[in-house]
């Protein structure tokens, strides 16, 4: 069983993530912010992170910068989940190097599918 790392200030948005994906045969761990999601990466080594952006403590690029630093995690597969819709929002080449795909509005379905057919 995969484990996905589920990384969200909001409590609401976090259990239903956590829910779906629970749903969907994956094991889920769960941080509420940057900080609590690199300590647990550590600790667990899940095989995805999905992240917000905009947190308190470390935000989700803070968190993906500490872990593309250190080779144990530097691969990690890491999907930003953000409200945010306008482009000017995002840092685009963090999305695309961490996700590793270049089309910004598929890269949940994308990622999803990846782990469907293993």
């Amino acid at each position: 069983m995969k484990t996905v790392l589920v990384v969200e200030d909001n409590e609401v948005i976090r259990e239903d993530v956590s829910e779906i994906l629970t749903l969907a045969n994956y094991k889920v761990i769960s941080a509420i912010n940057g900080k609590e999601g690199i300590e647990k990466t550590y600790e667990f080594m899940p095989d995805l992170v999905v992240s917000d952006i905009a947190m308190p403590i470390v935000d989700g690029f803070g968190m993906l910068h500490v872990l593309r630093k250190d080779p144990k995690t530097e691969d990690l597969p890491f999907i930003f989940l953000t409200s945010k819709s306008d482009r000017n929002d995002f840092r685009l080449g963090n999305i695309i190097i961490s996700a590793r795909v270049h089309c910004i509005p598929e890269i949940i379905t994308i990622t999803f599918r990846c782990q469907e057919n293993k």
